[in-house]
């Protein structure tokens, strides 16, 4: 009983919460293009009791309240500037691993999950939107002229319509746990 009320335990129930339905976000992203309320909800209801629970406690200071704000403004502007590229479900799953994943509970002296997220999002970013124009190129095979044309349709073409940046946002996140 005495461990219930340890920092350390209540580090893991985002990571415990959030991890597990990564799976099911990329899969939604992917196939309806949208993540469900209730996926993006129970993370919310559940992991903002564990936040204030954690800053009431002192388990968190003032300066992780900048380390956490600093990616979810940076991905707020990112998304108020190229809406059709990062918006709605993407936003809001980005910024709940910013918010409540503030230190990592596998290496609690590695810094901030959500600016580590944010320097491999760069990174996974370009990987997976390289590995969708190489889809579209050879799934499609364009003509060399419509290349220059419509190059950002070329981009961002998928099955399914649109980019699924989930997919992204979660391989940093798991980057960010794990690296």
């Amino acid at each position: 009983m005495g461990d219930f009320f340890t920092t350390s335990f209540w580090m893991w129930i985002p990571l415990l919460t959030i991890l597990p339905l990564v799976p099911a976000m990329c899969y939604y992203d992917w196939k309806e293009r949208i993540v469900p309320d209730w996926i993006i909800d129970a993370i919310y209801i559940v992991n903002t009791p564990v936040l204030v629970f954690m800053y009431l406690m002192g388990a968190y200071g003032l300066e992780e309240i900048i380390v956490t704000m600093l990616p979810v403004v940076i991905f707020y502007t990112i998304m108020r500037l190229r809406e059709d590229f990062f918006h709605g479900d993407d936003f809001l799953v980005a910024a709940a691993i910013c918010f409540f994943c503030v230190v990592n509970p596998l290496q609690p002296d590695s810094g901030a999950v959500g600016v580590k997220m944010m320097i491999y999002l760069v990174g996974t970013s370009v990987l997976f939107l390289g590995l969708m124009t190489a889809y579209n190129i050879f799934s499609d095979k364009p003509k060399m002229e419509d290349l220059g044309k419509d190059l950002v349709s070329l981009l961002m073409k998928t099955p399914e319509g649109g980019f699924p940046f989930i997919f992204p946002i979660a391989a940093a996140f798991i980057l960010a746990l794990i690296l």
